[in-house]
């Protein structure tokens, strides 16, 4: 059966920048797709093999914080949600886990500094008060300099100088800094993703989440393989 036919009305939204990828239903189409790609697990798939074997699907890239895509989910305004699972109240499918990496430019030694300079996201993400936690329970003294819903802005903040971040392991540019107990800095629980449905959902949501899932697992078969 193809999803093309019945599938006209989901109206996927993915988003990159905080590793949260929704879909959301819809009477028309978007008419323009906006692709902000920082990290090519979800919306590279989506691009390349999932819309050109369903052309009836319209795609529109954005982002939001994992507790505001589950009420939309729970509230039916969207059909999935990948989130970051949250630690005191689990919900959905984990599809993914991965490790938290400290890291800083290249030739900077952050690490060092007596008052840590920290780039995070704002508050919201479900990973920052872990960092922070982790922070004072080690007695390291910290500021934070910089935050952003962007990765791009994150990462501008970095590159401009002694500060740090942390990033799933995958998202780490290549020739960026990792960092860890060896420097000093407490290691941090695995980020795990999880998809979230509503209840009894639609045919073709099982379809798109049967195509997430196994993108999801093909991409941490290549981390672990590398």
């Amino acid at each position: 059966m193809s999803v093309a036919a019945t599938i006209k009305s989901l109206f996927p939204i993915v988003s990159f920048n905080r590793w949260h990828t929704i879909w959301s239903r819809q009477t028309e189409l978007c008419r323009n797709a906006k692709r902000r790609v920082h990290s090519a697990i979800a919306g590279t798939a989506l691009l390349d093999r999932f819309v050109p074997r369903h052309p009836n699907v319209s795609l529109d890239l954005r982002h939001d914080f994992s507790h505001r895509l589950e009420q939309m989910v729970e509230a039916r305004d969207l059909d999935v949600a990948i989130v970051t699972q949250s630690v005191s109240e689990p919900r959905g499918e984990i599809i993914r886990e991965e490790r938290q990496v400290w890291c800083c430019a290249p030739n900077r030694s952050p690490e060092t500094a007596t008052n840590l300079h920290l780039a995070l996201f704002p508050d919201g993400c479900r990973a920052r008060p872990q960092i922070l936690a982790a922070l004072d329970q080690q007695a390291r003294n910290w500021r934070l300099v910089y935050s952003s819903s962007d990765i791009a802005g994150i990462r501008l903040a970095v590159a401009s100088g002694d500060v740090l971040a942390l990033s799933p392991e995958s998202a780490v540019p290549v020739d960026w800094r990792r960092l860890g107990e060896k420097e000093g800095l407490p290691t941090l629980p695995l980020l795990r993703l999880a998809m979230i449905l509503p209840m009894q959902p639609r045919l073709p949501v099982r379809q798109l989440a049967s195509f997430l899932r196994s993108e999801f697992q093909l991409t941490s078969g290549r981390l672990q393989a590398s």
